[in-house]
């Protein structure tokens, strides 16, 4: 879609805000969706269906924030994807995924377990996610043990993790997450926009969540617009009058 009097794409619409992100330095990120069609949850959807979406939904929030975000092809195969996240070369590499084999909770699978800055990142995102999603911690795993080696963590260049959400045969996991997802995308985007230094609302939205809190607006557009000028005089009216 094409803005109506810049003729730019509505993505780069020029926001102070993604402007100075820009300026002080461009942040990237690959996320990499399943490509496992095949891998039915309990609920007859499939884990690539899931990710996909998750991934979109996701990538909206970071691109809003100033991110560079690249995405895989759900026809691609393990090496195009990680051939794929190398050429581009993010800064971050985080692959999503559901589990199997009948357990429950979230795992993140790591670059080692400590010293790295997979390890650090893994352990932030996994803190997060479980607070989230409200199911077991089976805590961050070494994706370069032999018998357990990931090539999406091991192969990629970038600081990478793959982490498991639920346990999409489990009816259970797969209630918690569908119950909790907005919660699930708010901690994964939380976790990345605070790696890289960046707030994870900028000023406009804290503005008008604040108004909201207050009782001064009963309605708004998608948070991740910019305010109207009715919002801005709505909260400038009730500023004024505290």
């Amino acid at each position: 879609m094409i803005h109506r009097w810049s003729g730019r794409p509505l993505g780069w619409q020029w926001r102070p805000q993604v402007l100075r992100d820009w300026r002080c330095n461009v942040h990237s990120i690959y996320l990499s969706a399943s490509a496992q069609e095949k891998n039915i949850g309990a609920d007859g959807v499939s884990e690539e269906t899931r990710m996909q979406e998750l991934a979109r939904d996701i990538a909206e929030i970071l691109s809003a924030r100033g991110l560079v975000v690249y995405l895989n092809r759900p026809e691609w195969s393990l090496n195009e994807i990680i051939e794929d996240s190398n050429n581009k070369i993010p800064n971050l590499h985080l692959a999503l995924h559901s589990n199997a084999g009948g357990g429950t909770g979230v795992e993140t699978w790591c670059y080692r377990i400590s010293g790295t800055k997979s390890a650090e990142f893994g352990a932030k995102l996994q803190a997060a996610v479980v607070k989230a999603i409200g199911l077991s911690d089976r805590g961050i795993k070494d994706a370069t043990v032999p018998g357990h080696r990931l090539a999406e963590v091991a192969n990629t260049k970038a600081t990478a993790c793959l982490i498991e959400l639920f346990f999409h045969d489990r009816l259970f996991d797969v209630a918690a997450f569908t119950r909790n997802r907005k919660s699930v995308i708010d901690a994964i985007t939380g976790v990345i926009l605070e790696w890289f230094g960046i707030a994870s609302k900028d000023f406009p939205t804290q503005m008008m969540d604040f108004a909201m809190d207050n009782g001064w607006l009963n309605e708004r557009r998608n948070p991740y617009t910019l305010p109207t000028w009715w919002e801005l005089i709505a909260f400038m009216r009730n500023v004024k009058g505290r």
